[in-house]
């Protein structure tokens, strides 16, 4: 399979694949707001009155200035629901307009904010917010350029990540790792819990050192992103370096982005295996389609 070294290889591609990308794309969307729905977290589901706290930051001034959460919680939250699912749905029946879609990334980028409100925290997990973006765009151009721009800030977020990390001084403390493990799984500890995850967790405590190996490790994981910078032919260890540290975040620290593996769409090989697929099931439908019906 031919490397790409040239960005104009990775827009041409995109372009090709915009139709595939957002069936993908929206289809594992859909999956995480199931899960949503289970774990009880979309609108409707919070409550119509929840305690709000915005912290410092002007985007969420200005949703309490306009009273907007208040409103949908209490006034249409049902109504938001389906508007976010709806256009979900849409946007991967009908994967050749982009109405849906814009309407899936504006009430998303609400939805992202309401429950970051009325949780009290922002959360990282912003992979749907920022790659459903190059979908609100009918031009199959300006899609490939937004998606080239989401996987620069992708890379971006992970290497400075990384070098902040640095230059903090968190990649030399040791106890560092030793203070979030103990205040991740503190409670279980206390129980006397005994599950293999757990008796791992305990060494690692008792074991600082090694401990602080894999903190190391995953702190190179987040500056080795500056390779996506570089050229495209390095993406295929950047998603391979992404899964371990998605899973080494999950069973270390309980930090479950799965939501942020959607940025994996937006990397070389991605784009290349949506082809492969798309390519083979218009084989497999074009020789059914081909075929006598009385055969």
């Amino acid at each position: 399979m031919k490397q790409w070294l040239h960005f104009n290889d990775y827009v041409a591609c995109a372009v090709v694949q915009r139709e595939a990308l957002q069936r993908i794309f929206f289809s594992a969307t859909l999956l995480v707001l199931l899960a949503r729905y289970f774990a009880h977290t979309l609108i409707h589901q919070i409550g119509s009155e929840p305690l709000l706290y915005q912290e410092i930051d002007p985007v969420y001034w200005l949703f309490m200035i306009l009273d907007l959460p208040n409103f949908i919680a209490a006034k249409i939250p049902l109504v938001f629901d389906f508007m976010l699912i709806g256009s979900c749905l849409c946007s991967i029946i009908w994967n050749q307009q982009n109405i849906s879609t814009i309407l899936f990334f504006i009430t998303h980028f609400v939805f992202f904010v309401l429950t970051n409100l009325m949780t009290g925290h922002h959360y990282i997990n912003i992979g749907i917010l920022f790659v459903s973006f190059p979908f609100v765009f009918a031009s199959k151009v300006n899609f490939a350029y937004a998606l080239a721009f989401v996987r620069f800030l992708f890379c971006f977020g992970m290497f400075s990540a990384g070098l902040w990390k640095v230059f903090r001084g968190n990649l030399f403390f040791p106890d560092q790792i030793y203070t979030q493990l103990v205040s991740r799984h503190l409670t279980d500890i206390l129980q006397h819990k005994t599950t293999m995850r757990l008796s791992i967790i305990t060494w690692l405590i008792q074991h600082r050192y090694i401990a602080h190996l894999f903190w190391v490790i995953m702190i190179g994981i987040e500056v080795s992103f500056v390779a996506g910078f570089i050229s495209f032919k390095y993406d295929c260890y950047l998603i391979i370096g992404y899964l371990l540290f998605a899973i080494g975040g999950g069973f270390l620290f309980r930090l479950f982005i799965y939501e942020n593996l959607i940025f994996l769409l937006t990397l070389a090989p991605a784009l290349k295996w949506v082809g492969a697929i798309s390519e083979n099931l218009f084989k497999v439908q074009h020789k059914r389609s081909s075929k006598p019906a009385n055969a």
